[in-house]
């Protein structure tokens, strides 16, 4: 299951603090977000880590921080750090791949674009 971290009390930080993270930054408006958002409820039911995402209009202090300008935006964290960034609307196969190489024990197959 993806999470939406949208107005919870959780803060951003606290949240991609400990193992890793998928952090899909959004729109409701935007087409490819949703099929963004296909692919990683898809992967959440087959892969550990934490799958979330996130309104980037709504959101808009995170999204500055982040330095996220543009949607769909898909941002890996391990124990709190940003090891990758994928910006635009991604195959299935490439987001498996990402989830994959994310794991602390592949990391080095992990490329960022």
């Amino acid at each position: 299951m993806v999470e939406n971290i949208n107005g919870a009390e959780l803060s951003w930080r606290i949240f991609v603090a400990k193992g890793v993270h998928y952090l899909n930054f959004w729109t409701r408006w935007n087409k490819e977000c949703d099929v963004m958002f296909r692919i990683m409820n898809e992967l959440s039911n087959r892969y550990s880590g934490h799958f979330c995402y996130i309104d980037y209009e709504e959101q808009e202090e995170a999204s500055s921080q982040l330095e996220v300008y543009g949607v769909p935006t898909l941002l890996v964290f391990r124990e709190g750090r940003i090891i990758a960034r994928y910006s635009g609307l991604l195959r299935p196969q490439e987001v498996e791949s990402i989830v994959r190489a994310s794991d602390p024990a592949r990391s080095h197959e992990l490329r960022k674009t």
